[in-house]
């Protein structure tokens, strides 16, 4: 991958001259991926194949997909001088074009968007602060895609900080969800309806308490998933998600304790699956050693969650798909964490699961 951005300045601005900025901008990315698997030697019984389906050819399988694009993003903005550089003022405009070379197995296609985007952030106050953005498809498939986001700061110090934020966009479906070929033969062609998510809430931190509560609301319509046997399916029905969250942390001398708390329910298909419950707790000591050279910590991260059939990741399609043939029970994983820091260097220490040794 290799990126440039750069922008140039209408005006000449001095340290002492307060007027505006006002810039033209050039983003350059140029970006090769590909994504290889094969099995040479595949179990050719569809019974008991873990390709099930997918076993068009008798002398083993094989998927290939490479994306090479360029994309180039031209915009007008202004600024605030004295506030360039952390974009407290920020207005900007543009257009962002993306061209995609494509090879599917030994299929080649060029695939082009042009997305009309917009950003604006703006400090209010000392307290106040609103952060933007916007994008509009106009060309091919992607005519009619959108995404509208903005994220509300109000930051009362001592007394405490509420965030809210909002999300609502409709895009595309993914090139694998459209097609994909296996051994030069096409495993699936679909015409999906372009999903459609809107997720908005906010979060608040108590003063100086360590508690911070979360209330998010998320919807989804055309909810795109892969299931049982690694096939795209579209949900229609519409997909809700509400998620209460708490955080609370403190600490007594060289003694933390970090703890995060997510519930969930989920209503209206069994396309999506997470768990219910879910937190995640740390307990560690830290503190300086060897004269305060050493800064050290010690202890625990422990995970709880609730039972759910958690997808399964297969490397035929690269994707995580359903599984209905078993559920990861309630239960925990606790893990031993070190770190140590003296100066530039940092030395860091996991063990995985060592509630294994006592259950």
């Amino acid at each position: 991958e290799f990126y440039l951005k750069q922008y140039y300045d209408l005006r000449k601005i001095d340290k002492t001259n307060q007027s505006r900025s006002y810039l033209i901008g050039h983003q350059l990315l140029i970006n090769r991926t590909y994504n290889r698997f094969s099995d040479v030697s595949p179990d050719t019984n569809a019974s008991t194949s873990y390709y099930k389906d997918y076993l068009f050819n008798q002398r083993g399988l094989r998927r290939y997909i490479r994306d090479f694009y360029v994309e180039n993003k031209f915009t007008l903005a202004t600024t605030n001088s004295k506030n360039q550089s952390n974009s407290f003022d920020w207005f900007e405009i543009g257009l962002q074009h993306q061209w995609h070379k494509v090879k599917i197995d030994s299929r080649d296609s060029i695939i082009q968007s042009l997305f009309a985007i917009g950003k604006w952030n703006k400090q209010f106050s000392s307290i106040l602060s609103l952060n933007t953005y916007a994008h509009l498809g106009l060309n091919n498939s992607y005519i009619g895609d959108y995404r509208l986001e903005g994220n509300l700061i109000l930051d009362l110090d001592k007394i405490g900080k509420l965030e809210g934020n909002f999300i609502h966009q409709r895009a595309a479906p993914t090139l694998i969800q459209q097609q994909m070929y296996v051994s030069s033969q096409l495993a699936w062609s679909t015409d999906f309806n372009k999903p459609i998510t809107t997720s908005f809430g906010g979060k608040i931190n108590i003063g100086k308490t360590g508690i911070q509560l979360g209330l998010h609301y998320h919807l989804i319509q055309n909810y795109i998933y892969f299931d049982d046997i690694g096939k795209p399916q579209q949900e229609n029905n519409a997909i809700s998600i509400l998620q209460f969250s708490g955080k609370l942390n403190w600490h007594w001398g060289i003694l933390h304790n970090e703890n995060a708390i997510v519930y969930q329910p989920i209503a209206g298909a069994d396309a999506i699956r997470l768990p219910n419950f879910m937190s995640n707790h740390s307990l560690y000591i830290e503190g300086k050693l060897f004269k305060k050279v050493l800064t050290a910590r010690v202890g625990i991260d422990a995970r709880l969650q609730s039972s759910f059939k958690a997808d399964y990741y297969h490397p035929l399609m690269g994707q995580f798909i359903q599984q209905n043939n078993s559920s990861i029970p309630f239960g925990n994983t606790i893990d031993f964490v070190f770190a140590a820091k003296v100066k530039t260097f940092r030395f860091f220490l996991k063990f995985d699961g060592i509630q294994t040794y006592f259950t």
